[in-house]
């Protein structure tokens, strides 16, 4: 968990990144996210992914590992535990605010811009919204299981906690449906297909692919708004 949630706040933030450098100085949207700071942004991505991999499973085997033998006594097992997890609150807490406090401002001048000009197409719109409901969605569960850790118990939080667990993670295919029209109507096809037992075309991907490929956001939303704009309609 802590290995998946910091390389996703990470995609959180700049992507409100790019939605508020849309509407607050758009003539440096092309700049900053262009191609080759793409590809870097992957390559970042990437290996922020391996990195935290990599110290959670030598933590994690430093914390189980026996006391006696000399080799692990001087790694202090509980300090490094304790370490890694003051690390991960501390990213997570600057990410999501950092994240909520972009989509605020992106909100507020979103505002202005439709009361000035629509310069901003419908879909763009759409994507704003659909990304500020990302960030308060990450937050609203992040805080309840910041709640839950530091002192709520019981089987009621449990359960609220497994069912936030089920939204966090279906949230990113639910969004892209309500907002993305195409999207709809590709998977109403393809259940359809399913339901008169015939195998989906090859223009209609099947209904699994379509909820997997949407539910990573790197790969569903690209950070150029012109590209992002025509790929999503």
């Amino acid at each position: 968990m802590r290995a998946s949630w910091n390389p996703s706040l990470l995609l959180q933030a700049i992507l409100a990144l790019n939605r508020c450098m849309s509407f607050t100085c758009p003539k440096q949207v092309d700049r900053v996210f262009a191609k080759k700071h793409l590809k870097v942004f992957d390559v970042v991505l990437w290996l922020s992914v391996i990195i935290l991999l990599t110290l959670t499973f030598m933590f994690s085997s430093i914390s189980f590992a026996p006391k006696e033998p000399y080799l692990f006594k001087r790694y202090s097992p509980n300090g490094w535990d304790e370490a890694l997890k003051r690390c991960a609150i501390l990213s997570s807490s600057i990410g999501s605010l950092l994240t909520l406090l972009l989509n605020v401002i992106t909100v507020a001048k979103f505002r202005q811009f439709i009361k000035q000009h629509t310069q901003h197409s419908r879909h763009e719109k759409n994507v704003t919204l659909q990304v500020f409901l990302l960030s308060v969605c990450d937050l609203l569960i992040f805080i309840y299981w910041r709640s839950k850790y530091l002192g709520f118990k019981g089987q009621v939080p449990l359960f609220i906690a497994n069912l936030l667990h089920l939204v966090w993670i279906m949230k990113n295919p639910i969004i892209y449906l309500v907002f993305n029209r195409a999207l709809r109507k590709a998977v109403a096809l393809d259940l359809l297909s399913l339901r008169r037992c015939k195998f989906p075309t090859k223009v209609i991907p099947s209904s699994l692919f379509v909820l997997v490929r949407i539910s990573h956001l790197h790969k569903s939303i690209t950070f150029l708004p012109d590209t992002s704009l025509r790929y999503m309609q």
